[in-house]
């Protein structure tokens, strides 16, 4: 189920979520390593706003559907349909 996502928050996460908040400045860019469905991205593009840029990185079709959906009202906000890894080459 995805509901936590579309109710604002991760409950579980609340202390990163406000460093990281305090931390991000207008205008800065951000990499959201394994994206999912964009709980991240959405709050690294409200702190940066459209001065800044946000590329969130996630290999699952499944999610990336999703994730475009999430970050769509954010323009500056960059899909990047892959994994990152020590090495190039197909993750299982």
């Amino acid at each position: 189920s995805y509901s936590y996502f579309y109710s604002g928050g991760l409950p579980h996460e609340g202390r990163t979520e406000e460093v990281l908040r305090a931390l991000i400045r207008p205008g800065w860019g951000c990499i959201d390593v394994g994206a999912n469905i964009g709980h991240y991205s959405r709050m690294f593009a409200r702190a940066v706003g459209t001065t800044g840029n946000v590329i969130a990185v996630e290999p699952v079709e499944e999610n990336i559907r999703l994730l475009r959906k999430n970050v769509k009202d954010f323009p500056f906000v960059t899909i990047a349909p892959f994994a990152a890894g020590q090495k190039e080459g197909p993750a299982t």
